[in-house]
Formats: structure tokens, sequence, C-alpha cells
């Protein structure tokens, strides 16, 4: 093997470790979402609920996407818990997909 592809080869197996290094330190995302504060089937029955999730422990912060009969919308960014408390909403089926965030990436 000559000096040009040894280097390319160097270079070449570097950007695959560095790579795998930052996939396997990528943030793994909040799980256990649950859905709270109202005890009957009908979730909005004063129009206030809670949305929980636990955290792997690398978040920084949380974007929390709701949607409403098939529109999405963000809140806004909740780096403070892993919850949310929603007020005033309105009659609706709801979704909601909870982004973990910090310096570098989001999952």
């Amino acid at each position: 093997m000559d000096k040009k592809n040894f280097r390319f080869f160097g270079i070449f197996i570097a950007l695959v470790v560095v790579l795998s290094i930052y996939f396997v330190l990528a943030v793994a995302g909040p799980t256990d979402l649950t859905f709270g504060d109202n005890t009957t089937a009908n979730y909005d029955k004063e129009g206030n609920f809670t949305v929980n999730w636990s955290d792997d422990g690398d978040a920084e912060s949380y974007l929390i996407y709701i949607g409403l009969n098939g529109t999405v919308f963000i809140t806004d960014n909740n780096n403070s818990a892993t919850g949310y408390f929603f007020t005033n909403t309105t009659d609706g089926n709801y979704s909601f997909i909870v982004e973990e965030t910090n310096d570098t990436t989001s999952a």
C-alpha cells in the first residue's frame, strides 16, 4: 500500500470511529409518556391536563409538539421539568410528541 492510500485509509477509519462515538453518545429521548389530571374517559373535562414523561439524564430541555384535530404546533421550550401542564384547552383529539434536546442534538 503506498503512502497516499495509507493516509486515505487512516482518515477513513478515524471518521468511522468519530461517527460511531457520536451515534453512541446521541440523546436517547424521553420515555414513559403519561397523560393525567382527569379521572374519566372525557380527558378534556375542564380544559386542564398534564403530560408527563421520564428523563434519561441527558436532556437540557424538551420541545413539546401538540397535535389538535390533525394540526401540529409546538409549545414553548420546556427546560424545567419532565412534565407540562395545559390549561384552557378546547375539545378535540390531542396527540403529543416530546423531543429531548441538549447542546448538540435532539432526539
